[in-house]
């Protein structure tokens, strides 16, 4: 797929395309978290690029979480729960406080420029 200059956005068309502040689109282009280009010193972001990008973010319920970090970790948890004889309970709860911890890190923070 090639893409044609209309298929570019500047920050302003971004921002309301992705009904985000300028100021968090800019923060996330610092960041390196969302897809974007450099034609020269001007910004522009691709229609498709954000589309994916939006999709990509959507976040798994708390409970598709834990069970992929099962699937994930069980063998581990098995081998380490022998030898340390922790409870499943114990190791469930500590699970789910690191994956909430986890997709608490993972929400974009703005910047403040002033």
């Amino acid at each position: 797929m090639s893409l044609s200059l209309t298929d570019f956005m500047d920050i302003d068309a971004a921002a309301s395309f992705l009904k985000v502040k300028r100021s968090t689109l800019y923060a996330w282009v610092h960041q390196r978290r969302i897809p974007h280009r450099k034609h020269g010193r001007r910004l522009v972001f691709a229609r498709q690029d954000l589309e994916n990008w939006s999709l990509s973010q959507a976040v798994r319920p708390l409970e598709d979480a834990a069970e992929l970090a099962l699937e994930r970790f069980a063998p581990r948890a098995k081998e380490s729960s022998d030898s340390a004889e922790t409870s499943s309970s114990e190791f469930l709860a500590e699970l789910f406080d690191k994956v909430e911890d986890r997709q608490n890190q993972q929400k974009p923070v703005a910047m403040n420029r002033s």
